[in-house]
């Protein structure tokens, strides 16, 4: 496949371990107290404020998207005359929007598969 390499993260605390980042690990490095350019302190407050000392990884558990309805958006998209309509399935950080088997760092339901 023409020489590329899937790479998977078992763990999200590990993407601050790896030594070439691709820029998608932006919220963990500031988390982590990255002192770049500017000064991240902002979002070290935010999330203290509004989510205390809960893991990173923690965040999964407030994904819920029971009222996600794949056959809405598809009407919409219609009632709009689109004719092409292209969806993520990973979030930035990793998170899959499948039951992947390679990450416990995913969604319980088949949301790109209903998709």
């Amino acid at each position: 496949m023409l020489g590329l390499k899937a790479l998977t993260t078992r763990d999200v605390t590990s993407a601050k371990t790896r030594s070439i980042q691709d820029g998608a690990e932006w919220y963990l490095r500031r988390l982590n107290g990255g002192k770049g350019i500017r000064q991240f302190d902002e979002t070290q407050l935010y999330r203290q404020s509004k989510y205390g000392d809960a893991p990173y990884s923690g965040f999964q558990n407030q994904v819920q998207p029971e009222k996600w309805n794949p056959n809405e958006w598809m009407s919409l998209a219609k009632s709009c005359g689109a004719q092409t309509v292209i969806r993520t399935s990973k979030h930035h950080d990793g998170y899959c929007l499948w039951p992947a088997e390679s990450t416990a760092y995913h969604e319980k339901r088949d949301i790109v598969g209903r998709f």
